[in-house]
């Protein structure tokens, strides 16, 4: 029987890669060079989703501060000397992402990250190999949660909607996943900030071993 899911799109930050410890940091770095205080990794956590500008914007708004030029090099130029210092695939990522590759699952990314932040960090943690294609942030003037960004990946993998299943962990990649009608799996433990009885959501999962399990009903 041919399979009713013939792709699957992962969010980046939060869904495949816990990479809030090098984003606080950079944050810190950032708050530091304008003789401010850091703020808490959980404070920092509740502003991953939106974009890294979104994210200097949130912290230097905690301070009653705009964004300055200066302020985002500081950030931009500690973050790119160390996207991955810290930051690791969740467990059992990488597995998971072979089995489905060698299973013949096209497989994409979908991120409001910049490109030279994404392709760095896909890189350094071995990872990029499994993705056919790679939106970014920066990839079109639309980000999630418009629906642009993910119904292109959709059409690059030469997919359907329908045929589409969308795994993030925000609201932010809900919010694309229904406007762009195309399936959503939650993964649980990234950086949402509601409960995921909030979620609108084809199935959810805590772990990625159990991801194998929630996509067999799609098959």
């Amino acid at each position: 029987m041919e399979k009713s899911v013939e792709s699957i799109i992962f969010d980046l930050d939060g869904t495949l890669v816990d990479s809030l410890p090098d984003m606080h940091a950079a944050s810190s770095e950032m708050l530091k060079s304008i003789n401010l205080n850091p703020l808490p990794s959980n404070q920092v956590r509740s502003f991953i989703g939106d974009g890294v500008g979104k994210l200097i914007e949130r912290c230097l708004d905690v301070y009653g501060l705009k964004v300055s030029e200066v302020t985002t090099q500081v950030f931009m130029e500690y973050y790119y000397a160390n996207p991955t210092t810290h930051s690791r695939c969740y467990q059992d990522v990488k597995g998971v992402l072979s089995k489905l590759y060698l299973r013949g699952f096209n497989l994409g990314i979908c991120t409001n990250k910049p490109s030279s932040l994404t392709n760095k960090v896909l890189e350094n943690l071995d990872i990029k190999q499994y993705f056919e294609v790679v939106i970014c942030g920066d990839t079109f003037p639309e980000r999630k949660p418009n629906p642009r960004p993910l119904l292109e990946a959709v059409s690059h993998l030469k997919s359907k909607t329908n045929s589409t299943i969308f795994i993030g962990d925000s609201e932010v990649d809900m919010q694309t996943a229904v406007s762009s009608n195309v399936r959503f799996g939650l993964f649980s433990q990234g950086y949402r900030r509601g409960s995921v009885t909030e979620f609108i959501c084809d199935f959810h999962f805590d772990k990625y071993l159990e991801l194998e399990t929630r996509l067999k009903g799609y098959f």
